[in-house]
This record gives structure tokens, C-alpha cells and sequence, in this order.
């Protein structure tokens, strides 16, 4: 990352949950980050690209990777949560093969952005919703997915292994998981790599 453009941080986070409960957090993160822009500049519309990736006018800006510890009891050690932010990068930055597919908050606005200012912005927003992620799980956040979801109602392909899923998005459930509509009925879908199907 060229250096003074983006913003990259990690959250030691010890939310004393079951290993189950950890799959939805990085949509939790998600949902804070997409708030926070939103809350910034009205203009900006992010969307989540689940599992993990916050768009704008579908065009990567933001990514989410969390890595977890667990206890033999299946109880949740810790969760690293970090977040790659791209804020004051220019389109000359880019790789020219990334132009078509990623963008900067200088880039959709026109404007320069503190830095420590969005952090404290994006923390600020992702505290509440930490605290209620941990009393309620991911429940009590589903509505507010929904309202920020790119995948919703669109045809997408998950690549799982040397195996591809194709199906309809169709929200994602409580628990974290996508819900994908295929020939052979709405199956939970908890990891890979989703794509629009052309």
C-alpha cells in the first residue's frame, strides 16, 4: 500500500462465545464499517459482498479477514479482526487490473480523508453492534444486513475447493451463512469465494 493512502487495523476482540457464533462477525464488522461510511457521506452507498467485502457501486473499497484461537470446550479464545480500508488511494495506485474492480473513498468522493478520524468514526459505530453481536448473536443484526447486501436476488457462483455452487442469493441467515437457491431447493452456504455469475 503506498504509504499515508489507506487505512489497515486489527481488534483483538474476546467476545467469550461458541466457535459457531465466530462466523458471523466478520459481517458485524462489515455492517460497522458500511454504517460508518454511509454516516460519512450520504452519497456513498457501500454494500457487503458476503463473506467479507464492503463495495461501492460494486467496486471493492473495504476488506474484512478474521482469524480465531478456540478452547477445547468450543469456546472462542479470541477473534484477530482486521480491516484493509482503502481511503486516499488514487486510481494511478492501482494496478491497471484492478482499476475496473476497485475503488478509494478519494476516488468516489474527490476528497482527501483523515485517516485516525475514520478509524475513531468506525469504532465508534462497531462498538453497540459488537456488544449486541455478543448478547444476541447475529439475529439481532439480520435486518441490517439485508439493507446493505450486494448478493441479495442475484445469480452468483461460490467457489468452494475444486467445487463450484451456483444459485440465486437469497440473504443471509442468522448464523452467518448465505442462503443459496438452487435447482435443488435453499441450502446454508458458510464459506468461499462469491462471484456474479454472467
Amino acid at each position: 500500500s503506498p504509504a499515508d493512502a489507506n487505512l489497515y487495523f486489527s481488534l483483538l476482540l474476546r467476545p467469550g462465545v461458541t466457535i459457531n457464533r465466530a462466523a458471523s462477525l466478520p459481517l458485524t464488522v462489515g455492517i460497522a464499517v458500511a454504517t460508518a461510511l454511509e454516516q460519512l457521506d450520504s452519497a456513498l452507498h457501500p454494500r457487503i459482498k458476503w463473506p467479507n467485502d464492503i463495495q461501492i457501486e460494486g467496486k471493492k473499497i473495504c476488506g474484512i479477514l478474521c482469524e480465531m484461537r478456540s478452547e477445547i470446550d468450543c469456546r472462542v479464545r479470541h477473534i484477530v479482526a482486521g480491516v484493509g480500508l482503502n481511503v486516499n488511494l488514487n486510481a494511478a495506485a492501482l494496478p491497471a487490473d484492478l482499476r475496473a474492480r476497485a475503488t478509494s473513498l478519494m476516488l468516489e468522493t474527490g476528497r482527501v480523508f483523515p485517516r485516525a478520524g475514520l478509524l475513531a468514526a468506525m469504532l465508534n459505530v462497531f462498538e453497540p453492534l459488537y456488544h449486541l453481536w455478543q448478547r444476541e448473536g447475529f439475529a439481532g443484526l439480520t435486518e441490517r444486513m439485508a439493507a446493505y447486501d450486494a448478493l441479495a436476488g442475484e445469480i452468483v457462483s461460490i467457489q468452494q475447493g475444486r467445487e463450484t455452487l451456483t444459485g440465486r442469493a437469497c440473504g443471509v441467515r442468522e448464523d452467518g451463512a448465505l442462503l443459496l437457491k438452487t435447482a435443488t431447493g435453499v441450502m446454508p452456504v458458510y464459506s468461499g469465494e462469491a462471484t456474479l455469475a454472467i
